[in-house]
């Protein structure tokens, strides 16, 4: 039988044996990214937009933060308002802030000063009147009680919301976002979808927020949108002293009020025609009142309207108004 003999390695003499060490992968740690919670984007595309100014003002005041002009064109009164931050300029102030749950539209005025809210006493502002109390039509014993509106806010803070009522009359919700963007709830509209669990939601969307009551009118509303003329008459139309307001830009808003009685088509072609895109119209008739003062101002100056308690509108119970910072 053949012997089977076993080759030897040969290695060559000094030549060491190769280590092999294991290639070590490392550990790839998954990249944590942390998404902000979202928050709400601004429309405007400038920080801030320059003052448009008004022409021919026969009332006027220049400060950092407010910048206010009124003039008197044929037929109406054109205030012009340029306001540094919006959201924290306007302002509304009522009879219930000194405990009374209406008045004649002079002494709120009066009393806005008097107390010294938002520091009225020693800053420009230009006021109007905002809601008229529903006890003048006899609807109601004040406004805590009104049978007629189901949504009233004031200042941020919901101070009616009763969405049981069927009789409402048409009255819209206006408020300024921390964007310092305009927004619009038709109270009508909302009717049929208001709960209070969507009004607070609404309300802490916009936290703070600043927002006059309801504005009335002779079927106040939105009479402007995308540029266009949206009123129209109903067989209850009138043609009446109104008032109309805009936003033109982030900063920059302006009032319409007419000096003689206006159909709401009027208003609105006025209003698109001083370049409004969006606009709506409030409280008028006897109610209409455009007050205004200086920072060095102890009191208004009426430009619309009267400070003769004789002949004040009332019982009236809220105004809105723009001060400086």
């Amino acid at each position: 039988n053949p012997t089977l003999t076993q080759t030897p390695t040969i290695r060559p003499t000094g030549t060491p044996i190769p280590t092999i060490n294991p290639t070590l992968t490392p550990t790839i740690k998954p990249t944590i990214t942390l998404i902000p919670t979202p928050t709400p984007t601004s429309v405007w595309d400038k920080e801030t937009y320059d003052p448009i100014e008004g022409k021919n003002a026969k009332y006027k005041t220049i400060t950092d933060s407010l910048k206010i002009w009124i003039s008197k064109p044929t037929g109406y009164t054109l205030t012009r308002i340029w306001a540094k931050d919006p959201y924290k300029q306007f302002h509304t102030y009522n009879s219930d802030d000194y405990k009374k749950s209406s008045d004649i539209y002079i002494n709120i005025f009066n009393h806005a000063i008097s107390s010294n809210a938002n520091g009225l006493k020693n800053k420009a502002a230009v006021a109007f009147n905002e809601m008229v109390s529903y006890k003048y039509s006899g609807r109601s014993s004040g406004f805590r009680k009104y049978s007629k509106i189901g949504l009233i806010i004031h200042e941020g803070k919901v101070l009616r919301n009763d969405p049981t009522s069927k009789k409402y009359i048409r009255s819209d919700i206006c408020w300024i976002d921390k964007n310092s963007t305009l927004h619009n709830i038709d109270d009508i509209m909302y009717n049929s979808e208001r709960t209070p669990a969507r009004t607070e939601t609404i309300v802490k969307s916009y936290n703070e927020a600043t927002i006059s009551g309801a504005l009335t009118t002779v079927e106040g509303k939105k009479i402007v949108s995308n540029g266009k003329n949206i009123y129209k008459r109903r067989k209850s139309s009138y043609a009446a002293v109104i008032q109309g307001f805009c936003q033109i830009n982030k900063n920059n808003f302006l009032y319409v009020t007419t000096n003689s009685g206006w159909w709401g088509e009027e208003l609105a072609n006025t209003l698109i025609k001083l370049g409004c895109k969006e606009a709506y119209h409030f409280d008028g008739g006897g109610s209409t009142n455009v007050f205004f003062k200086k920072p060095t101002d102890s009191k208004w100056t009426a430009v619309r309207g009267t400070k003769d308690p004789k002949y004040s509108r009332g019982p009236s119970w809220s105004i809105s108004y723009w001060t400086e910072l």
